[in-house]
């Protein structure tokens, strides 16, 4: 087009994407095309504020690795991940709520040889037994179901955080048993702050906003005929609890913790008294063909 004019420029921008094969893909780039335009328009973006936010973004990409990815916590903080969750999952009527993966879920663990996966080690930390079952819509066990957990230990670290370690630390990948059920051995996870040494910690400064995530558990569960979870678990009296920089927060998702105080309670579990005992039943919506 050779009269590119400030009223011409979206319509002849969504044209381009006339030969789209994919009509879902040609959907998405036509309203990203609206919406991006239409944003510079209401805030009358100026060149200088669009090339800091270009340099912003490739910031974010070499700050992000396999360990750490900036553009999921830009995605957090800005609550796209909660609208996509709630969009996808909608409130969890027939399945555990979802809620964020966050940025430092590591794929491909091996599965462990026990449904019952010690993860203390000589780790302090408040000691947990969280006990997990797995069923369908029905309240039937889900047999074979896979479970990551992860989360951070009592200093508020993940062990991606922590070069010198040789392994994985406070995560793992288990299989339930013929009953949908694991046991992990844990501590409670502490709280943390958002990483403030990036573009995303920019962000959050600037506009003065509160940058504490409460302590919680990661989970992503897999089976087969089954829609994956991917959600969080937050105990109960965290002070952040309302006011989660990542808006992961659910009530269903808030844990009680029972104390258990029984030295014979704690012999028998292989545990040192008094631990928080957790009990949780994670709900899969089969999906639809």
């Amino acid at each position: 087009m050779r009269n590119l004019s400030l009223e011409n420029v979206t319509p002849a921008l969504e044209n381009v994407f006339d030969q789209t094969p994919n009509p879902r893909l040609k959907q998405i780039m036509c309203a990203l095309v609206r919406h991006l335009h239409g944003f510079a328009r209401e805030v009358q973006l100026t060149e200088e504020e669009w090339t800091y936010a270009m340099n912003f973004l490739v910031r974010a990409g070499q700050i992000s690795d396999e360990k750490r990815n900036e553009f999921i916590m830009f995605s957090d903080i800005l609550g796209l991940s909660a609208v996509v969750d709630l969009i996808s999952h909608g409130n969890g009527m027939l399945e555990t709520p979802a809620s964020q993966l966050g940025p430092f879920f590591v794929d491909n663990l091996p599965v462990a040889e026990s449904h019952i996966v010690d993860l203390r080690q000589d780790n302090p930390g408040e000691p947990v037994l969280f006990t997990g079952t797995v069923i369908d819509g029905d309240g039937k066990p889900i047999c074979g179901a896979i479970v990551d957990e992860w989360q951070t230990d009592g200093d508020g670290l993940y062990d991606v955080q922590l070069t010198e370690l040789k392994g994985p630390r406070f995560r793992c990948r288990l299989r339930v048993d013929e009953n949908g059920q694991f046991v992990l051995k844990t501590v409670r996870p502490r709280g943390y702050t958002a990483p403030m040494d990036g573009p995303g910690g920019e962000m959050l400064a600037a506009t003065r906003r509160n940058i504490w995530r409460p302590s919680h558990f990661h989970f992503r569960i897999r089976a087969t005929g089954y829609a994956t979870i991917v959600t969080e678990l937050f105990p109960e009296g965290d002070e952040h609890l309302d006011n989660d920089v990542a808006f992961g927060v659910r009530a269903p998702l808030i844990l009680n913790l029972p104390k258990c105080t029984s030295v014979e309670v704690g012999k028998k579990v292989g545990m040192p008294v008094p631990f928080t005992n957790i009990e949780y039943t994670f709900r899969m919506r089969r999906r639809s063909s």
